[in-house]
């Protein structure tokens, strides 16, 4: 039996130890190169534009989302509107974490959808 051990562990090393290799090196590079940049001009290509149509809520309803979210006496630093695939999204930035809701319904929206 320990000669089926020393056999087992010699091979698994054997392949294991370039991938190991592999792991070690690439975060090497993971430290020192930095990840790519997605240019404004190329998200704003992306998005939809605001037509005259869309109708958007009355800013103490946005006001209300926002503080439904977060607390009563939250302070909003800054807000942004844009509309993709056809929804028109509210984000506003909190202290911890970015706030976004579909203008329409209210739901809170994935914050990976935002720049």
């Amino acid at each position: 039996m320990p000669k089926l051990f020393q056999f087992l562990h010699k091979w698994l090393g054997f392949l294991m130890a370039p991938l190991m290799v592999m792991w070690f090196l690439s975060g090497f590079v993971m430290m020192y190169h930095s990840f790519p940049r997605v240019e404004r001009a190329s998200v704003l290509k992306t998005l939809d534009d605001l037509s005259p149509s869309d109708t958007l809520p009355h800013p103490a309803e946005a006001l209300a989302l926002y503080r439904r979210a977060t607390s009563p006496d939250a302070t909003i630093v800054s807000v942004g509107m844009e509309k993709r695939k056809g929804e028109i999204l509210f984000f506003c930035p909190g202290a911890m974490e970015i706030y976004s809701f579909a203008l329409r319904t209210g739901n809170p929206t994935p914050t990976h959808l935002l720049p």
